[in-house]
């Protein structure tokens, strides 16, 4: 969910939709499972740690 120099953000939803998608072959069903019974956490972390791009703006990466 984190922008990087190479590509815009996903969406909360993007990331949930990739994660479940590839359940199973990528990630583990159990641990897919558990992130999805506990997306309302997820969504308050990501709008508390909303990334703004001051990080890359001000440190490039080397």
């Amino acid at each position: 969910m984190s922008r990087r120099i190479y590509k815009a953000a996903f969406t909360i939803e993007e990331a949930k939709r990739i994660i479940v998608e590839n359940s199973g072959s990528h990630f583990d069903p159990e641990i897919v499972a558990a992130f999805c019974q506990c997306i309302d956490e997820f969504h308050s972390v990501a709008a508390r740690y909303q990334d703004d791009g001051e990080h890359e703006e001000h440190n490039p990466p080397a």
